[in-house]
């Protein structure tokens, strides 16, 4: 299965600059209407926030557990 990976962050539902002229609520409606047109085409989601990416071995798992498969570093190490 394919996977979609989304940095995420709340300031998109805070900030009026990013709102547009949108309730909060709205944009998470929005939002989760985006996220089904995804799945809808096969693709799975995952979703990572600034805590998880500064966390070691976080997003790894994360990942992994979404199905991204791990790759081997260049150079043969």
């Amino acid at each position: 299965m394919r996977v979609a990976g989304e940095f995420d962050g709340i300031d998109k539902y805070l900030k009026p600059e990013f709102l547009k002229g949108r309730t909060p609520a709205q944009a998470v409606v929005e939002e989760k209407l985006r996220e089904d047109r995804i799945r809808a085409t096969g693709c799975g989601v995952v979703r990572w926030v600034w805590a998880e990416l500064m966390a070691p071995g976080v997003l790894e798992r994360k990942l992994a557990a979404a199905g991204v498969p791990r790759r081997r570093p260049r150079g043969g190490f």
